[in-house]
């Protein structure tokens, strides 16, 4: 890679600036911190440093030389899967086009002789209209740049996706994309399908191709590893590009079908699709599913449905073979802002930690990404459904559809490249737009014109359909898309929010702007008595959560050690101006780095641990600094438990927070940190497991949990797919006096209940108000067959500054690893010890933490 003056001139006719290795998949930052030129980006303010990589009086080229075979007649066809940010593509210095749209597969067919060869990718600013990742540069979760296009902030460029030649010889045709898409042969189903006993599928596969030179005729073969297979005789004229469609059978006692997360096995098959010697594998799974808006559990509604279209007003479900969903998930965002920190292996693990944390539903964010292949191979093999956004969103009117031909290109690509993973169950236009106008009549047109195998939704949130779509299950009809617009922020059957959004202190996100707002804690949560079912109306909610930073161990390599402080241990920025892109970030002038790291924990720290702490925040130093984080991460994790809570006591069948991971090792929302390794040290691969987490894990999306709320009322719910049949416990523990570590019982209920969604029985803590004087907790155990614990949790009755918490000493033992790679650890304490956490600079994550030591 070289950098050069500007100009269009020929590279060998400008001065030649630097000249560094470039890695291709990659981008222009990475290669540059690797070749020693700059520091890493996400250091103190490197980010803000854009002098080299950002000079627009600097054009960057990728270049390689390379000669091809020329012995046989064949075409060569120039494949770019991705370029990000505008470049000029020239072939010895002649220009081929250009590609300036980060989501968009470019190909050039290529006239070449004999002899080497020069490809040159010119990075020299050529309009991108907007086709990158919006949230390149800056959001309200990432690092705000000084570079920009337009308005929007950018960051990084490069070749992010492979670059290769395929040759096409004479006779033979290349394959350019295999598109299987499997359709349920049943009837609308509302209840488990069995495996054996029902209607089978039948997998339709578009065989793309484009012939060389001389046409090609062959037999056309597809296998499936079920049993099944197809072929047809396929003859095409020089250069013709053509999709040939073949359908396969898989009948009930063919294959066995894939699940979601918890509710059965994720079983995958493979096709085998071959063409005059080309041949490419695909993994399929079998599974239906149905996005639900009215009240399918009623057959006269189903039989009166199934001619109509658009979508209802009842609510919003989903059904997976049959069996309604009760959705606990997140939000994705990229991993990095530096496509050439991107790692599968990452992308895998973090879709791991998302299973792990009891996650059955991940959104892919429309301001981000196509993700990774690795990313929907992990949900595939996980169970992990998906719920995927276009790649459009209105921060800035800049990354809105147009209607381009680039984007009808872009979208077309994806949705086939996609097309086989069965974890993808929801195709949607957009992140909080108006879900209106080109989103319906382009976007997801274009969508629904590819792919009538998946439910699609107008945007996210959105009220659904008016036409173009089966009532029942939310499946294109081939009809024209008419949509019913955004659902705004509440009470519709998407919403998004409330965000407990930090502020209190200067910084370049703060909500609201100049001043300190400590917002309800909501301890005990409100609870009220209310029935649920698929059958009464319902709700998603698909947004929400509160801010949050880092651990030390990820956030203090980013930064000098004076700055070790959540005030960055100077005077506060100046950020009364508005950002350039949108007055709702702020522009921050003065140079304390910790205004730059997204919003500040004032009001999350002091609202749950007293605003007696506001001077320590201004404290620095490792002991300061490290339990700044802690008391922030835990204020998180308490505000989100208190929101998931009273969302789980309602009738909705669909919560996911804002949002699973985060872009750097810093401020954010997500219950994951920064998962990246190799680059910037400190880091844990997939993300380090915030305190949220582990609360995901131990009861806010078990399938079975209970909790209490004001005045002892409590809950116990059933969302799994098979009946539940156990014991609920409910305890309180003494933390303080001379019965500190004492446990009384205040319920204990043997529960049975139906399989779910949403089957739930209300019960009340009679003794609830004897333990409100702030010396106890309670506590909530779920055990089902044989004293399994199903969920566990603590139930704050009030903010820990109001728990009268003894003076403690807490001993850890650490034993040797056992052949697996785990660790025994082992922790003791001479008081009750409340939310005790662990945290290590090794990889890996614990399988407990945030804990009682009682």
């Amino acid at each position: 890679m070289v950098a050069s003056g500007s100009g269009e001139q020929a590279l060998a006719q400008q001065e030649i600036l630097m000249n560094i290795p470039a890695t291709v998949p990659g981008d222009l930052l990475t290669d540059l911190q690797r070749a020693g030129k700059i520091g890493d980006p996400l250091y103190e303010m490197n980010f803000r440093n854009s002098s080299l990589w950002g000079d627009p009086g600097k054009v960057w080229y990728y270049t390689k030389k390379f000669d091809v075979d020329l012995s046989d007649e064949a075409d060569f066809v120039l494949v770019l899967e991705g370029v990000k940010m505008g470049a000029t593509v020239l072939l010895n210095q002649l220009v081929l086009g250009t590609a300036n749209n980060q989501f968009e597969r470019y190909t050039f067919p290529l006239s070449l002789k004999a002899g080497l060869h020069v490809l040159s990718i010119r990075f020299d600013g050529t309009p991108t209209n907007g086709r990158f990742m919006a949230c390149s540069g800056g959001w309200d979760w990432g690092p705000y740049s000084t570079v920009f296009e337009g308005e929007d902030h950018i960051f990084s460029k490069g070749i992010w996706k492979s670059v290769y030649i395929v040759k096409v010889p004479a006779k033979t045709a290349a394959i350019t994309h295999v598109v299987p898409h499997t359709f349920f042969l049943g009837k609308h189903p509302v209840s488990p399908l069995v495996d054996g006993d029902h209607a089978g599928f039948v997998m339709q596969v578009g065989v793309h191709l484009r012939a060389g030179p001389g046409g090609a005729t062959s037999s056309l073969l597809v296998d499936g590893s079920w049993g099944a297979n197809a072929q047809v005789q396929v003859q095409l004229a020089p250069r013709e590009e053509r999709m040939v469609t073949l359908n396969m059978s898989a009948t009930a006692s063919q294959i066995k079908l894939w699940w979601p997360l918890g509710m059965g096995e994720q079983h995958l098959y493979q096709i085998n699709v071959s063409f005059t010697g080309s041949s490419v594998v695909r993994r399929v799974g079998f599974r239906f599913a149905a996005l639900v808006t009215g009240n399918d559990t009623d057959p006269g509604y189903v039989s009166s449905a199934e001619s109509q279209e658009g979508s209802d007003s009842h609510g919003m479900y989903l059904r997976v073979n049959g069996a309604g969903v009760m959705a606990f998930g997140s939000s994705v965002i990229p991993m990095d802002n530096m496509e050439g920190r991107f790692s599968g292996i990452a992308q895998r693990q973090m879709v791991h930690s998302a299973a792990e944390g009891r996650m059955n539903i991940l959104r892919i964010w429309g301001g981000g990404v196509f993700l990774p292949q690795a990313f929907y191979d992990a949900a595939d093999e996980f169970g992990v459904l998906v719920y995927h956004d276009m790649m459009f969103t209105t921060t800035s009117r800049t990354h809105e559809p147009k209607g381009s031909d680039s984007e009808r290109r872009e979208i077309i690509h994806n949705v086939r490249r996609l097309a086989a993973h069965p974890s993808i169950v929801v195709w949607n236009s957009c992140n909080e737009c108006s879900a209106k106008d080109l989103y319906a009549s382009f976007v997801m047109t274009t969508v629904a014109q590819e792919d009538r195998s998946r439910p699609i939704w107008p945007g996210s949130p959105s009220n659904g359909w008016v036409s173009g779509v089966h009532k029942l299950n939310s499946l294109p009809n081939g009809r024209n898309l008419s949509s019913k617009g955004s659902a705004g922020w509440g009470g519709g059957l998407e919403n998004h929010g409330p965000y407990a959004n930090g502020n209190g202190w200067p910084a370049v996100n703060q909500a609201p702007y100049g001043k300190l707002l400590i917002r309800d804690d909501r301890l005990p949560v409100p609870l009220k008595v209310q029935e649920h079912g698929l059958e009464l109306r319902n709700a998603v909610t698909s947004e929400f959560g509160a801010s949050v930073f880092s651990s030390f161990e990820s956030m203090s390599p980013t930064l000098a050690e004076e700055h070790w402080g959540v005030h960055g241990g100077a005077p506060p920025d100046d950020c009364t101006v508005g950002d350039r892109t949108t007055t709702f970030w702020r522009d921050c002038k003065g140079g304390n780095v910790m205004a730059q790291r997204n919003y500040p924990c004032d009001n999350l720290i002091l609202g749950y641990f007293g605003e007696e702490h506001a001077k320590l925040l201004d404290q620095t130093g490792e002991v300061a600094f490290k339990r700044q984080l802690w008391q922030c991460m835990l204020a998180q994790a308490l505000s989100v438990k208190s929101e998931i809570e009273s969302q789980r006591s309602k009738n909705s069948f669909g919560i996911l927070t804002w949002q699973l991971n985060e872009i750097w090792p810093t401020g954010g929302w997500g219950s994951l940190e920064y998962g990246t390794v190799g680059f910037t040290a400190g880091q844990v691969l997939g993300g380090r497991w915030r305190p949220l987490h582990h609360f995901m894990r131990q009861s806010l999306y078990a399938t079975v949990m209970a909790t209490c709320g004001v005045d002892g009322v409590c809950f116990v719910k059933n969302d799994g797919i098979v009946p539940y049949e156990g014991t609920v416990e409910i305890s309180a523990l003494q933390l303080s006096g001379k019965s500190a570590g004492s446990v009384s019982s205040v319920v204990r209920l043997e529960v049975g209940l139906p399989a779910g969604p949403g089957k739930t029985k209300w019960f009340k803590a009679d003794s609830w108000n004897d333990y409100l004087n702030g010396s106890f907790v309670f506590t909530s155990d779920v055990y089902g067959d044989n004293r399994a614990l199903l969920s566990h949790h603590v139930i704050l009755p009030t903010s820990p500054n109001k728990l009268t918490l003894p003076a403690t000493k807490l001993s850890l033992s650490v034993g040797d690893m056992d052949p697996d790679g785990a660790v025994p650890v082992a922790v003791t304490s001479t008081a009750p010890a409340l939310f005790v956490t662990l945290t290590t600079a090794a990889q890996g994550r614990f399988s407990e933490n945030c804990f009682l030591v009682p």
